[in-house]
């Protein structure tokens, strides 16, 4: 691209999928949205260091990108912008990015590792839904907002779990004591759990699309529940609880799973909720 250009615009290089390469110039500071979205052949890219700017589904669908290097200036990853790379397998998000939007980094399933810096404030919904083989979350220990036990990524204010990694461990010293809508999003893998004591709540759609979830083991320290299991959890029948039935029926309850029948199997005996 010539040297002098300023922004890449809109859609520019949107399904050249036999693109494998492209030198952009120093004098870029801004992607547009959809900019390289189809580039599926293309495998190297370098974003100039002035870059603030890059827009929403820019890079999705490049499926042989292998490395990108995020500049310093930039201050937000917006949707989908680097969903479907799955031949990504690290990505560092600079301290200038604020926020990570939603489904940002969606589908990538060879992404293994994540460094988030120490000015992100906010993630978003499912940024790294199916990531299947993200084993690592790092998180500046900068960061005011956002901490990370290495396979849990946490919201340190409301000691909230945003997202597990694979392989997780669920932190049991105080620092968690919510699970969060979509924490375990797309974990296709997972088949049981045992939510540790010192959990206080799990919230709407906190197993979002676990399809092969069979047993769920609640602690008897649960104070609320909401939607957890509502959506695509279609193999979960029944769930074990670590108190008796009438701590159960004391749990605020806002449908557990939707359209199932399911028992609860309390510590003296079964209750059996039709749900809707």
């Amino acid at each position: 691209l010539p040297k002098g250009l300023t922004a890449i615009p809109h859609s520019m290089f949107r399904g050249c999928s036999a693109l494998t390469s492209i030198e952009i110039p120093e004098t870029v500071t801004s992607i547009g949205d959809n900019a390289f979205q189809g580039c599926s052949s293309l495998s190297e890219i370098t974003i100039p260091k002035d870059v603030t700017y890059i827009g929403s589904f820019a890079f999705e669908y490049c499926k042989s990108l292998k490395e990108i290097t995020l500049p310093n200036g930039l201050t937000e990853i917006y949707i989908w912008t680097f969903a479907d790379c799955k031949q990504l397998t690290q990505i560092v998000i600079p301290d200038s990015v604020k926020s990570i939007g939603n489904s940002a980094f969606a589908n990538c399933s060879n992404l293994t590792q994540v460094t988030i810096g120490k000015g992100v404030t906010y993630i978003y919904d499912l940024a790294f839904e199916n990531c299947h083989n993200l084993t690592r979350i790092i998180v500046s220990p900068e960061n005011t907002t956002y901490s990370s036990t290495g396979t849990c990524l946490v919201k340190t204010e409301t000691a909230t779990l945003i997202y597990a990694a694979k392989n997780f461990t669920i932190p049991t010293d105080g620092s968690v004591t919510t699970i969060g809508s979509y924490a375990f999003a797309g974990h296709l893998e997972l088949e049981s759990i045992v939510i540790p004591e010192g959990i206080l709540q799990i919230e709407s759609d906190a197993f979002w699309m676990c399809s092969a979830l069979k047993n769920v083991t609640l602690p008897r320290s649960l104070k609320s529940i909401k939607a957890a299991f509502s959506t695509g959890v279609n193999a979960l029948h029944t769930v074990h609880y670590n108190g008796t039935k009438a701590q159960w029926n004391a749990i605020s309850q806002y449908t557990i799973l939707s359209s199932h029948i399911i028992t609860v199997q309390c510590t003296d005996g079964k209750v059996f909720n039709q749900l809707s």
